[in-house]
């Protein structure tokens, strides 16, 4: 079972961690990660810390979806 892990501040301490706001919905289970510096581009965030955009967790579920249903035969 996944378990949601916020994303807390402290993650970015360093060179962007004052520029980025972070804010966590925890019922919903996700984060928005804003720049609020034009030099700091969310993508590189996202791939400096591991992350992953909605979009991209998405593609990766359905991708898992299919994968797991391709085993499945039906039979009557």
């Amino acid at each position: 079972m996944y378990k949601f892990k916020p994303i807390k501040p402290k993650q970015f301490a360093g060179k962007s961690g004052r520029h980025i706001r972070i804010t966590n919905f925890h019922e919903e289970e996700w984060s928005i990660i804003e720049s609020l510096s034009p030099e700091i581009a969310i993508a590189d965030i996202l791939k400096e810390y591991g992350l992953k955009s909605y979009d991209q967790h998405r593609q990766d579920s359905e991708s898992a979806q299919i994968k797991a249903r391709s085993g499945f035969s039906v039979g009557f």
